[in-house]
Order: structure tokens, then sequence, then C-alpha cells
């Protein structure tokens, strides 16, 4: 997974280039969603294109947006998010 993650994703788990945190729900949601979609698909392939388009997106962003972000439902939302989102790019 963290292979992947270097690979296809142009900035890893950081927000920002510049950035030196990297808000838990984004972990979250890249690490684990990205471990789920490779589970289904190991040969899985996106560009840092696509991943950018992910992460960029009005819905990405509403699901890792902070109220209630340890919710159970929230946190299998931007897990399953980013894993679907991964699985539709192949």
């Amino acid at each position: 997974m963290l292979a992947f993650v270097e690979q296809s994703f142009r900035l890893g788990f950081k927000k920002t280039l510049k950035g030196t945190t990297t808000p838990r729900a984004r972990f979250e949601s890249i690490a684990i969603g990205s471990h789920l979609a490779l589970e289904i698909n190991g040969a899985l392939q996106v560009t840092k294109e696509q991943t950018d388009e992910i992460l960029g997106s009005d819905s990405f962003k509403a699901e890792i947006r902070s109220d209630g972000a340890n919710a159970i439902k929230r946190l299998q939302g931007r897990i399953g998010f980013i894993k679907d989102a991964l699985l539709e790019r192949v």
C-alpha cells in the first residue's frame, strides 16, 4: 500500500507541497481506502492526475470535513470513497 501511494499520489499523504502535517482523516482515507482497493485488484494502477482529480473533488472534500470526523459512518464513508474512486479509474 505504501509503494502504491508513493507511486500514485503526487503528494503521498500530504495535503500541500510544503505541508509538514497530514490531517488524520486524509491519512485514514488514503491509506485504508488504497489498501482495500488493492485487496480487490492487486494490479491496480492509477495515474497521479487521476488521484489529483479524486482528492480535489468536492465529494472528497465533503467526506473529510472535520465535523463528526470520528463517527464510524464518516470514517467508513471517507475510506469507501477512496476505495471506490480508485477502482472506478481502472
